[in-house]
């Protein structure tokens, strides 16, 4: 599951042909408040991507045809295969197994170097140790469900803590930025005074909605921590307990977002979550205005705290989807497009066996991909993961039977 390497700091992607050249990176770093260079928190000195591996390029046309094909094999897999119980749904993930094997083994678009093999070869062997340890070893019972979660445990402490390291990625790399580049910044950074402004304003505001909106911030607090740990508390805390909860997870929070591309990624998910937005309430219009006579009930309160609460739970998976796959595989190929198709693909494995929701993640994983990949920042692609997850709690549908999607996932929840 592990291996060492080495790779050229802060790249995201092998060299490809004779000179190594910097990894699939994404928009360059402008200058800002942690720089040394003027505005923008880890700008770097590193030379531009070639074509080969700079992955905001426009793809090639032997990569826009791999990318179809594959595309095609995988579409009856989620629309049709996949729902079906028995043979048919087996012959499904073998066809999912081979192209993931065709990708890592034979896509004339992987990487050869060493380094670049090593990090792709992770992607498998991670994927083939965890549905051993969540469909082989959880359902056996209690002690199973003991060792399973233990082993777990042990491989979540693998990626958050060893994983970066061990393939020489940069904190860049996985979408964050330098903590010790911020705390040096305010200690000695040239906008230090701008920066100690912004953050007292940020702590500011936080300490007045724990004072003025309590209410909101224990039902976001308590529901980011029920969906992305399963705790269940629902206490109230006073005023100084809740503040010594919300700062400190803020600010540390603060630490490790990059900010050099913010711009560049906020436009781009500002793109995504504007089309998307519309796209949806078109459907849904669609859907139950039209289709079923239906109407809809805007509870702006409920929308904020189930999408305020969403916000952890889609960062999290955006750490381990984005920053750790999306990096291993972009590390070992030079094809955007395919780069994404197997995110995607692994994405959706994890959600078995809710079907549908699988299709759904298999399809907007492809495009988080893509646009994670043209500006890496993990945060902000996590805080528009949560409000697009949260966003339909925002709606109450009257006049027709609730739309239900099975979203539970894994062995005890077939």
């Amino acid at each position: 599951m592990t291996s060492a390497m080495t790779a050229p700091t802060g790249g995201a992607g092998a060299g490809a042909g004779p000179a190594a050249t910097p990894p699939a990176a994404a928009a360059p770093a402008t200058a800002g408040p942690f720089s040394d260079q003027g505005p923008g928190p880890q700008a770097t000195t590193q030379p531009e991507p070639s074509p080969a591996t700079d992955f905001r390029r426009p793809p090639t046309r032997a990569e826009a045809v791999e990318f179809g094909l594959l595309l095609a094999l995988l579409v009856p897999f989620y629309t049709w295969l996949l729902p079906q119980e028995g043979p048919l749904q087996w012959a499904g993930f073998a066809l999912v197994a081979m192209v993931i094997v065709y990708i890592v083994w034979f896509s004339p678009h992987r990487r050869l170097e060493a380094a670049a093999r090593r990090s792709l070869l992770e992607v498998p062997a991670m994927l083939a140790w965890s549905m051993v340890v969540i469909w082989g070893i959880l359902p056996l019972g209690p002690l199973g469900k003991m060792a399973g979660n233990g082993l777990i445990g042990w491989t979540v402490v693998y990626i958050l803590f060893f994983a970066r390291q061990a393939q020489g990625d940069s904190w860049e790399d996985w979408g964050m930025g330098d903590p010790w580049r911020y705390l040096a910044a305010l200690r000695a950074g040239p906008r230090r005074r701008e920066v100690w402004l912004a953050l007292l304003g940020v702590n500011l505001a936080l300490a007045l909605a724990c004072w003025f909106a309590d209410d909101t911030v224990h039902a976001i607090v308590h529901r980011a921590l029920r969906k992305a740990f399963g705790l269940r508390h629902e206490g109230h805390l006073p005023f100084p307990a809740l503040l010594a909860v919300v700062l400190p997870a803020a600010n540390l929070l603060l630490a490790f977002v990059r900010y050099d591309n913010l711009r560049e990624a906020g436009r781009l998910l500002g793109w995504y979550f504007a089309l998307g937005s519309a796209g949806a309430m078109l459907a849904g219009y669609w859907y139950i205005y039209v289709i079923h006579a239906g109407w809809v009930e805007i509870q702006p309160m409920r929308g904020l705290t189930g999408m305020g609460g969403y916000v952890l739970w889609g960062t999290l998976q955006e750490l381990l989807f984005l920053s750790y796959f999306n990096t291993r595989i972009r590390k070992g190929l030079d094809s955007p497009l395919l780069s994404a198709l197997l995110t995607a693909i692994v994405f959706s494995l994890y959600h078995l066996t809710a079907y549908t929701l699988m299709g759904i993640c298999f399809a907007v994983m492809i495009v988080w991909a893509l646009l994670f990949q043209a500006a890496p920042n993990l945060f902000l692609l996590g805080f528009v993961h949560g409000i697009s997850g949260g966003f339909g709690t925002a709606f109450a549908i009257q006049g027709m039977p609730p739309i239900r999607i099975k979203a539970s996932v894994g062995p005890f929840n077939r």
